[in-house]
């Protein structure tokens, strides 16, 4: 992601927070994906934080274009 000027100190902490859950559902998928073998409800939540971490990364690009 490209660092872009951010006026709003709401905004600001929005998008760092918005960063700090797409780290923290990257560190919860390699735990997953790290496993030998996984349950199906395991497989089904490894889909559900592929989900959210990607409409949390699109949230983050949202921010960031429209701060151009």
């Amino acid at each position: 992601m490209s660092e872009t000027r951010v006026t709003s100190s709401e905004t600001k902490d929005l998008l760092e927070m918005l960063k700090h859950e797409h780290a923290r559902l990257e560190g919860r998928l390699d735990e997953l994906k790290s496993c030998r073998y996984l349950t199906s409800s395991e497989y089904q939540r490894l889909a559900e934080l592929k989900k959210l971490k990607l409409k949390t990364k699109d949230r983050i690009e949202f921010i960031l274009r429209r701060a151009r």
